[in-house]
């Protein structure tokens, strides 16, 4: 078994040249990619064949009860989790390149010191030229884009999503918009609190997302908190603390611009209101399934 599960949920056409560009150069190679994926339908032929080529353990999974299109990170991300079978869990996201000690950087914090989560920073880069038979999506346009994949629109696109396949982080610079949005690029390696969680580059142990039973899809139907009411439950719940490691920074291309929101139910700020009630009510145990009995 490997010690390292690295869960990504994704719902997004593209963003998988990135992610195993990232992973194929581990200098730690005792992981598995656990890749929860709406599209999984759509690509888990071009998925396996990839894998093959790469030589990376991948478990490619389709959601429970996939919720697709509709904004479900939380049942999507828990997905990932119940089929994790590592020590370890490294949480990233689609579209994320990761350094090539990162994972290493990992696994040795956690062989020294077991009842910690190390945080690691991201920083959003430009956006390569995207593919040009991939239209641009308006945020409003998630019937579209059903539409398109179920008409097989967006074949091209199902491992990269940019004009040329991502091979390297050497043409790319920092969004000038976005390439400073995580605090965690400026906190010191050291000690850290947990509101700085985000789900996109941190690793903690398995045992303590069942413990919680996952992130909480209370939340699902709309985006936002899903990330600091986990982060909450951890710390009241499980009693997990934080480490920063400021040198090992993930880099993020996002092209959020050409893609449609997945849809929503309901307003962002509802979240926060779901948020406040949880925490005030001391984090209970969420969900109405076992993480790791549904397998």
């Amino acid at each position: 078994m490997p010690y390292i599960s690295v869960c990504v949920p994704t719902m997004r056409v593209g963003g998988l040249d990135i992610l195993f560009e990232g992973l194929k150069g581990q200098t730690f190679t005792d992981f598995e990619l656990v890749l929860a994926d709406g599209l999984y339908k759509y690509r888990r032929d071009v998925v396996a064949e990839k894998a093959e080529a790469y030589g990376i353990r991948v478990k490619h999974v389709e959601p429970f009860e996939n919720p697709f299109p509709m904004n479900a990170f939380s049942r999507y991300a828990n997905t990932a989790l119940a089929y994790a079978d590592c020590e370890l869990v490294m949480c990233l996201t689609d579209y994320t390149w990761i350094p090539t000690d990162s994972l290493q950087i990992h696994a040795d914090f956690h062989k020294r010191v077991p009842y910690q989560g190390l945080m690691s920073p991201h920083q959003y880069t430009v956006t390569p030229k995207i593919h040009p038979d991939f239209p641009c999506y308006k945020s409003e346009d998630t019937d579209l884009y059903v539409a398109d994949l179920e008409a097989g629109k967006l074949q091209e696109t199902m491992w990269s999503l940019f004009e040329k396949p991502y091979v390297s982080l050497d043409p790319l610079g920092i969004d000038p918009i976005m390439g400073g949005a995580d605090p965690k690029l400026f906190i010191p390696s050291g000690p850290i609190i947990g509101a700085y969680f985000h789900g996109k580059h941190e690793s903690l142990g398995l045992r303590y997302l069942t413990a919680v039973n996952g992130w909480d899809e209370d939340l699902d139907g709309t985006h936002c908190y899903q990330d600091t009411e986990l982060a909450g439950r951890l710390e009241v719940r499980a009693g997990l603390t934080w480490q920063a490691a400021q040198e090992d920074v993930a880099y993020i291309i996002n092209p959020r611009h050409v893609f449609p929101w997945a849809r929503r139910l309901r307003p962002a700020e509802t979240n926060h209101v779901v948020w406040q009630a949880k925490k005030a009510a001391g984090y209970p145990i969420p969900n109405t399934w076992n993480l790791k009995g549904h397998v």
